[in-house]
């Protein structure tokens, strides 16, 4: 029986739509293992899964030479336990990971492994970029979560993977009009990594009555603490939570707060998570122009391109939200999850193929 070994530097709760690979394994009756780094301290469970923890706790302000050193001692830890169990089929989950174990999949699992890139990850550097390439050419296959990570990787027959869970959503209602609330919610839902340009947005919507800006997710108490010292009353905050909470919030929810700017790697080219969530519930967007993201939500009409965010921009924001139509937004989102779940499908083919021994 085929055992298949699904790899990580970061914790369960990090690996975005690993339940994908891990439904098609179950379908097949494939045994996996989970190897991954700990960095909470907590513990963490997937159904019928063997989970092989390297407990290593880290903080976001811990050095990177200690990072460095963590990640190294688990390299170390999992090449054990991959020698000693001889899997037919390596997942390296994520962009640290695939940087990291590159050069020992190649090697030693040629074309029995695949990369999963999710993220802009100073691939620009020729270092770093010839120790991607060097992963990428000798993978089964390599998925990507945006178009736009084209233009910094190696050239490759990249299969698409979207975040789009249907299994976290698909039993979940989807709005049937649009909300006309006073005040309109504009609500984050995630790990906040922009603060500055959410603290721009804070100031520019201060106390105006016909908006609510919520945050939900880690920093939020520093926005938070922002919020406070500027003497904002028309914001909420509530930091880490559970998976399981998140489409509760999105539910809760106007439109979706997707700015991060236009000035760094990850918000150029990614496509988030909250695009999908947010085409799934029919919630329009706002995201920033100059991005990948902008190109998406322009084409298919799922939100709004903010440039400057100013008093000028809040009055466009307001005049939009209440003139845009539902049902054409509500057919564009259909169109786009449409584009989507054929490109999902693409992958799972490929996926099951390996796992099952058919070309």
């Amino acid at each position: 029986m085929k055992k298949i070994c699904i790899l990580s530097i970061s914790n369960i709760k990090h690996m975005s739509l690993i339940t994908v690979y891990i439904d098609l394994l179950k379908k097949h009756d494939i045994e996996y293992d989970i190897i991954y780094k700990d960095k909470y301290g907590y513990k963490e469970e997937l159904l019928n899964s063997n989970l092989f923890v390297f407990k290593k706790k880290q903080t976001a302000e811990t050095k990177r030479l200690t990072k460095l050193k963590n990640n190294l001692q688990f390299k170390t830890y999992a090449k054990k336990i991959i020698r000693k169990n001889n899997y037919d089929f390596i997942i390296a989950w994520g962009d640290v990971t695939a940087f990291i174990f590159s050069n020992f999949l190649s090697k030693s699992y040629p074309n029995k492994y695949s990369l999963n890139i999710r993220d802009y990850w100073f691939q620009r550097n020729p270092l770093i970029f010839n120790i991607f390439k060097l992963g990428i050419q000798s993978s089964a296959f390599t998925t990507i979560s945006s178009d736009a990570f084209k233009s910094f990787l190696p050239k490759f027959n990249y299969v698409f993977l979207h975040s789009y869970n249907k299994r976290i959503l698909r039993n979940l209602p989807r709005r049937e009009s649009k909300t006309i609330n006073k005040p309109i919610r504009l609500t984050f839902v995630g790990n906040i990594r922009y603060l500055t340009i959410n603290e721009q947005l804070l100031l520019v919507f201060k106390n105006d009555s016909r908006f609510e800006l919520h945050f939900y997710g880690t920093n939020a108490n520093k926005l938070k603490n922002f919020s406070l010292n500027n003497s904002i009353i028309n914001a909420f905050f509530h930091d880490k939570f559970d998976v399981e909470e998140t489409n509760s919030f999105f539910s809760k929810t106007d439109i979706v707060n997707n700015i991060f700017g236009n000035d760094n790697g990850t918000a150029t080219y990614l496509l988030s998570i909250r695009l999908y969530h947010a085409a799934h519930f029919r919630v329009p967007l706002l995201v920033s122009a100059g991005t990948h993201m902008a190109k998406i939500v322009e084409k298919y009409n799922l939100g709004f391109v903010v440039d400057i965010i100013d008093d000028e921009t809040k009055e466009k924001i307001f005049k939009w939200y209440l003139d845009f139509e539902f049902d054409s937004f509500s057919k564009s989102c259909d169109d786009f999850l449409a584009y989507v779940t054929i490109k999902n499908e693409i992958f799972e083919q490929k996926f099951t193929n390996i796992i099952t021994n058919k070309k």
